[in-house]
């Protein structure tokens, strides 16, 4: 085991039942550990649609890992986001956001109102040439796709200055 990383997860509620998939999680590593604020998981939705995050606060910025279920509203992501501006100053959400057309045709505007931006907007990150996996921030920040031999979605990453931090 390597004690040199600490794992937030959320684990699926349909895990046990339908799917082998995990849920969301974070990495954090042993030297962020003392400027940690905060860390948690939630889940926003249960019957039409879902939200499956953790987070991790670190000094003035939260970091976010999110998994949207393909039946999440537009409804719920302004719960998202009212739990999200309680957190910190500067705030980064990535994750699958597995939506329907109809919501995420609404959604970039939704985002952009409460001053977040999609940093990856366009951007493929999937094998079948689909955008699901967003980064969206109200910071500066560089993020990307690794490549993926195991799983249809890339791996996405983001970046944040320590200056943020």
């Amino acid at each position: 085991m390597n004690t040199l990383w600490k794992i937030i997860l959320c684990e699926r509620i349909d895990n046990q039942i339908t799917r082998k998939a995990r849920g969301v999680w974070l990495y954090i590593h042993v030297k962020v550990n003392p400027f940690v604020n905060g860390s948690g998981k939630n889940v926003f939705g249960l019957r039409r649609g879902r939200l499956e995050l953790c987070w991790v606060s670190i000094l003035h910025t939260t970091i976010i890992a999110l998994y949207a279920s393909p039946k999440s509203s537009t409804d719920l992501f302004s719960v998202l986001f009212t739990f999200i501006q309680q957190l910190t100053t500067n705030n980064v959400v990535l994750g699958d956001f597995n939506i329907s057309s109809a919501v995420a045709a609404d959604l970039p505007q939704s985002i952009h109102l409460r001053g977040f931006e999609i940093k990856n907007e366009g951007q493929p990150t999937s094998r079948c040439n689909t955008a699901l996996d967003w980064v969206m921030s109200n910071c500066d920040l560089n993020c990307g796709t690794y490549a993926s031999f195991t799983s249809d979605h890339d791996p996405i990453w983001a970046r944040v200055s320590h200056e943020l931090l």
